[in-house]
């Protein structure tokens, strides 16, 4: 008989995550010279952002515009607390831990990168209301990363169940459209919203990375403890 395939174990000892997050530091940081030098990317954003600008609609727009009022910064914040308070229920205490740290920790990281850069927003659509932040990378798409990403990886640590996946992809497909909106709404560069996903796995790859060290530290720690209550007795 062919053998079952092994549960994936995302809380497992592994070294994918931080594997996971240089790869994405390396893209992202191959994203943010290609801005600044001006080079053809920037060309492309001023193009795919005119063209959008040339053919939106109003419905398109009031659905694009109420995609981006749901999944703004302070929603976010919200829907991190609702998301660690349920794993935490559900005793996804793992995944409870690094949805309370990295989703408030990589939208203040989010904030600090922007004013480095300090790129301005597009001069059409949205941005012509004098947006108050900077352009890159998106802090909604940066947002939308964290906070579906831990979902998605809640949801197929274990044995992914067929509803599991269909949850994960409907997570996927939600990132995605948050960043197409922004783009779409002229409030953002194509490259402020690739740049902010990857910016997103980034930083959700070192907590994850961190969460799970600790959790092994405090797992060795307990037969040493335990030993060493044992002998003191």
């Amino acid at each position: 008989m062919p053998s079952s395939p092994l549960p994936i174990r995302l809380h497992t000892p592994s070294r994918a995550p931080l594997l996971i997050a240089a790869m994405a530091a390396l893209a992202f940081a191959v994203v943010a010279v290609a801005i600044r030098k001006g080079s053809a990317l920037v060309q492309w954003d001023t193009a795919i952002g005119m063209w959008f600008a040339a053919n939106s609609s109003a419905i398109g727009t009031r659905v694009m515009t109420i995609v981006s009022l749901l999944n703004n910064e302070i929603a976010m914040l919200g829907y991190a607390v609702a998301l660690a308070y349920w794993l935490f229920v559900t005793r996804r205490y793992f995944w409870s831990l690094v949805a309370f740290w990295a989703i408030p920790s990589g939208m203040a990281v989010n904030f600090a990168v922007k004013h480095v850069f300090m790129r301005a927003r597009p001069s059409f659509g949205l941005a012509q209301q004098a947006l108050g932040t900077y352009s890159f990378p998106s802090g909604h798409t940066e947002g939308a990363m964290l906070c579906y990403g831990v979902l998605i990886c809640a949801l197929l640590s274990g044995t992914p169940t067929p509803a599991r996946r269909l949850a994960a992809a409907a997570c996927a497909a939600m990132i995605i459209l948050v960043g197409f909106s922004r783009v779409y709404l002229g409030a953002h560069y194509f490259s402020d919203v690739v740049g902010a996903a990857l910016e997103g796995i980034c930083w959700l790859a070192l907590v994850v990375a961190w969460r799970d060290a600790r959790t092994r530290a405090h797992r060795a720690a307990r037969p040493r403890l335990g030993a060493a209550l044992m002998n003191g007795r």
